[in-house]
């Protein structure tokens, strides 16, 4: 019994000393604690990519889904634009995730194309709005394996006209195979609301599903043994692949908006490369990957095939 107490991670369990070392250094930020598990720390040159990879320092010469940081940026410009151009003072505002895909660690293989259908239909039927695909640590429905999701999110608003049946002379087309949450409706003026859709679909975490996540079920937990810091490389692994031209879309009014969040990150990414040359190639990002993961020696991880086309 003493040793499932010493092992538990619930607050308040009596734990050993190394427990609470570990305990420690769960409190840092996800970002610190992935590169100590990648051994980092003692590197500079490796460091240096690291960071190039995440856009702290000197990024990448591309825009790409991991800089959380830059899109925190974005998200306030997306935000600026919503309240001005997209919805009038005191309308509604709908949310809903898409789950497009789940796949296993070992074998991580994704299509952009397939997420980005997802929002072109709201476009189709007259919404405005803005959408970004999204790539999420999720624990198996069964075993609590770790998985990596791939989902689209959409923030959206407008009362487009019912559109009129079509008949068809064969018989309907079989489901999209898409998980598709139920839609969340909010005012603009729930400011807690409008800012954590914002942050789910800019700058999600690395290690988990956002709180209060459609797709998040309390009672399914990640296997025990799972590591945090792992999860956050499958992550990274994913997002540093994923261009913010591939990742952000916009359909109606939200066009404009994507548009001026690009213009907004493309100027403070170049600030940021000035005078200092790139330290990973855009094209070679999988293949440091490749490299990465047999230097770890984490042979149950596979690189991520991300396919934007």
């Amino acid at each position: 019994m003493n040793t499932k107490k010493t092992k538990s991670t619930k607050l308040g369990a009596k734990a050993s000393r190394s427990d609470k070392k570990s305990r420690t250094s769960s409190t840092k930020p996800i970002a610190e604690r992935l590169l100590q598990f990648v051994e980092a720390a003692d590197d500079p040159p490796l460091m240096d990519r690291y960071d190039a990879l995440m856009g702290v320092g000197r990024p990448v010469d591309d825009v790409l889904a991991s800089y959380r940081d830059l899109f925190k940026e974005g998200a306030k410009v997306g935000l600026a634009s919503i309240e001005r151009s997209m919805v009038k003072e005191g309308a509604d505002l709908k949310f809903q995730v898409s789950r497009i895909a789940i796949r296993p660690f070992a074998d991580p293989d994704f299509s952009i194309a397939d997420a980005r259908k997802v929002p072109a239909k709201y476009g189709s039927a007259g919404y405005d709005g803005i959408a970004s695909v999204r790539f999420c640590p999720v624990p198996h429905p069964d075993t609590g394996a770790d998985m990596i999701a791939m989902d689209t999110v959409v923030l959206y608003s407008g009362n487009p006209p019912p559109s009129r049946p079509v008949r068809r002379r064969r018989s309907p087309a079989a489901t999209d195979g898409v998980d598709h949450a139920a839609s969340v409706t909010f005012n603009l003026n729930d400011g807690a609301a409008v800012k954590a859709a914002l942050a789910s679909i800019f700058y999600p975490p690395l290690a988990h599903l956002p709180i209060g996540d459609p797709f998040e079920d309390k009672d399914k937990r990640f296997a025990k043994g799972s590591k945090q810091a792992e999860r956050a490389l499958v992550t990274l692994m994913c997002r540093s692949q994923l261009p913010v031209k591939k990742m952000l879309i916009g359909f109606g009014a939200g066009k404009s908006i994507v548009d001026g969040v690009h213009g907004r990150l493309e100027y403070l990414l170049k600030e940021r490369c000035k005078g200092t040359p790139a330290l990973v190639h855009r094209d070679l990002v999988p293949h440091f990957w490749f490299g990465e993961l047999r230097r770890l020696e984490l042979h149950h991880l596979s690189v991520p095939e991300i396919k934007l086309r």
